[in-house]
């Protein structure tokens, strides 16, 4: 099992992310709410990692416990949707994206899905 350890970039934001990757044709993108950190999605990585499911887990922008640059409220409600696109870049392109989060991750991954359309939404 092959997971590592990435950031993501978007414009100002810069954030960390755990991604494993596997020969599957579907991609599992998540993200936390506000009061917790891409360490309460690991059990999320870990069963997408046991069935063979290329996953892709992220902090949100401004998270103390996770490892991101500091921005403006703004562009925090502005932008942190599209970190979900971003971390599509890091598989292949004929991929079928699912995403996904809980509390303010799952609003993320709705914003996100407006703007492209993932093949499903997780949201807890």
């Amino acid at each position: 099992m092959n997971i590592f350890k990435t950031y993501l970039t978007v414009n100002s934001l810069r954030v960390s992310a755990m991604v494993y990757k596997s020969h599957s044709p579907f991609t599992c993108i998540f993200t936390h709410g506000f009061t917790t950190s891409k360490q309460d999605l690991t059990s999320w990585l870990m069963k997408c990692a046991e069935l063979k499911i290329s996953c892709c887990i992220f902090d949100l922008p401004n998270h103390l416990l996770g490892e991101s640059t500091p921005v403006s409220s703004d562009i925090f409600k502005e932008e942190s949707h599209l970190l979900f696109h971003e971390a599509e870049k890091l598989f292949p392109s004929t991929q079928k994206f699912v995403y996904g989060g809980f509390s303010l991750g799952s609003l993320f991954a709705i914003e996100a899905s407006l703007k492209k359309s993932p093949a499903a939404l997780i949201l807890a």
